[in-house]
C-alpha cells in the first residue's frame, strides 16, 4: 500500500512584496516528498519566481527552513500527518509555505566601505572577511565564505591575524563556527589556517580559552588541521591556551583542552613553578632596587638637614656678633674714626696687626746697632744730618741718649 503522506502538496507562496504580471502574489503548487533534499525545493522555486538560491529564505511553519540543519527533512516531523489532515478537512489544497527574497549583501558592502572587488585588502593586510567579522556582519561571512570567487578565506593582516583570530577575539560565536565549518565545492574545510599564530604567537584558541568559550574551543580542537602539538604553542607571555583557561576558571574549556593534548597538561605543572620562580626573582629584584633608592634618598635627607643646621648656626653667630656691636656698630660710635670694619676686613686688619707686632718684636731686639740702619733708611735717603727732629727724637728714645746738638727743634732756633 502506497504511502498517501509520500508527497505531500505544498503551495508556496512570495511574502516579500513582489507581485506577477497581474498585479497579485505569486504563488504556486507543487508536490514535495516528505524527504526532500532542500536544494531541490530551492531550484524549483529559482525556476518559478527567478530569486537565486542564495537569495532565498523559505519558511515553513513559521521557521526558516536551513540548507544545514534540514538538508533531506524539512517536512519529517512527527505531527506532519495530523497537519495534513487537518488541511484537508479544511479544503485546503496545500501546506503553506512562504518565500523571501533577501538580496546579496556583499556588493552593497564592499562600495560602502571602499573595497574595489572581494578578493581586495586594506593596507593593514585586512581582508573583505576582517572587515565583516569586525563590524559583526553575519549575512555577509557566510556570502563570502559561500562565494567561490572569495579566495582569502586564509588571509592574515599586519598583525598576524586571521579572520578567525579575530571572531575570537571579538568573542562572535556564530561567525567563529560558520568559518570553521564552511566547506568547498569538494566538500573539504575552506578554513585551513586554524593553528596559525599572530605577531604575538597566539592561535585562535588562546582568545577562545581566554573567555572561556567551551564550543568554540571543541571546534577548533575538532579541525582537521589543528592537533595536539598546536595546543601547547606559547605565546609571548609564556602562556598557553590551557593556562588562560585555568588563570581565567574556565574549568570547561580547561578539561577540553587538558584531554584533547595531555602533555601539555602535564608539561603545565613545571611551567608554571618555573614562571612563578622568575616573577619571585624578578619581585626580589624590585624590592632590593626599592630599598637601595630609599637608603640613598635617607642619606641625601641628612645630608640636606646637616647644611641646613650649619646655615643656621653661622646666621645666629652673626647675629650674636651684631648684637655685640651695640645700636651703633653700622654707623660707628661717636668719636670714632671710622664704621665696624666687616668680617672679612677684620681679618686683614688683625692680619695686619700680628705682623706689625713681630715687626716692633725684632726691631727691640736688634738695639741701637739697627738705628744706622733706620737713618740711612730715612724718608729722605739721608744721614742721621740729615732726619728730622721727630726721626732724631725717635732714635734718641730707642737709645737713651739724648739728641744731638742743633736738633732742639724751633724753639732752640729762636
Amino acid at each position: 500500500m502506497d504511502d498517501p503522506f509520500k508527497n505531500v502538496p505544498v503551495r508556496v507562496s512570495r511574502e516579500d512584496g513582489a507581485v506577477g504580471e497581474d498585479g497579485r502574489k505569486e504563488e504556486f503548487d507543487m508536490l514535495v516528498e516528505r524527504e526532500v533534499d532542500v536544494g531541490k525545493i530551492k531550484s524549483r522555486i529559482e525556476m518559478e519566481f527567478d530569486v537565486v538560491p542564495a537569495e532565498q529564505l523559505v519558511l515553513f511553519r513559521g521557521r526558516p527552513v536551513d540548507d544545514e540543519n534540514d538538508a533531506n527533512q524539512p517536512l519529517c516531523s512527527p505531527d506532519l500527518e495530523d497537519i495534513i489532515e487537518a488541511a484537508v478537512e479544511g479544503h485546503s489544497k496545500a501546506l503553506q509555505m512562504a518565500i523571501l527574497r533577501r538580496p546579496f549583501l556583499v556588493p552593497p558592502f564592499l562600495r560602502k566601505h571602499g573595497f574595489e572587488h572581494v578578493n581586495a585588502c586594506r593596507k593593514t593586510g585586512a581582508t573583505v572577511l576582517h572587515h565583516a567579522v569586525r563590524r559583526c556582519s553575519i549575512r555577509v561571512v557566510k556570502e563570502l565564505l559561500g562565494d567561490q570567487q572569495f579566495l582569502n578565506v586564509d588571509g592574515c593582516d599586519r598583525s598576524g591575524q586571521t579572520a578567525l583570530h579575530a571572531a575570537c577575539a571579538c568573542r562572535f560565536r556564530e561567525v567563529c563556527l560558520a568559518i570553521l565549518d564552511a566547506k568547498n565545492e569538494n566538500g573539504y574545510n575552506k578554513f585551513v589556517a586554524v593553528s596559525k599564530a599572530d605577531s604575538e604567537k597566539k592561535t585562535a584558541l588562546h582568545f577562545a580559552a581566554l573567555w572561556g568559550d567551551a564550543p568554540v574551543c571543541r571546534a577548533i580542537m575538532g579541525h582537521p588541521e589543528f592537533g595536539p602539538q598546536h595546543a601547547g604553542l606559547v605565546d609571548i607571555c609564556g602562556c598557553t591556551a590551557l593556562d588562560y583557561a585555568v588563570e581565567g576558571g574556565h574549568a570547561e574549556v580547561a578539561e577540553e583542552i587538558s584531554a584533547f593534548s595531555p602533555e601539555e597538561a602535564a608539561d603545565r605543572e613545571k611551567r608554571v613553578a618555573a614562571r612563578e620562580a622568575r616573577l619571585e626573582a624578578e619581585r626580589e629584584a624590585t624590592r632590593l632596587a626599592r630599598a637601595e633608592r630609599e637608603a640613598e634618598e635617607r642619606e641625601e635627607a641628612a645630608l640636606a638637614e646637616r647644611a641646613a643646621a650649619e646655615r643656621a648656626e653661622l646666621a645666629a653667630c652673626e647675629a650674636a656678633a651684631a648684637e655685640a656691636a651695640g645700636p651703633h656698630g653700622a654707623t660707628g660710635a661717636p668719636g670714632a674714626g671710622r664704621a665696624e670694619p666687616a668680617p672679612a676686613e677684620a681679618a686683614g686688619l688683625a692680619a695686619a696687626g700680628a705682623l706689625a707686632a713681630r715687626e716692633a718684636a725684632a726691631a727691640d731686639a736688634a738695639g741701637p746697632e739697627g738705628a744706622p740702619e733706620a737713618e740711612v733708611a730715612g724718608p729722605e735717603g739721608a744721614g742721621p744730618e740729615g732726619a728730622g727732629p721727630e726721626a732724631a727724637g725717635a732714635a734718641a728714645a730707642r737709645g737713651g741718649a739724648e739728641p744731638p746738638a742743633g736738633s732742639e727743634g724751633p724753639a732752640a732756633d729762636g
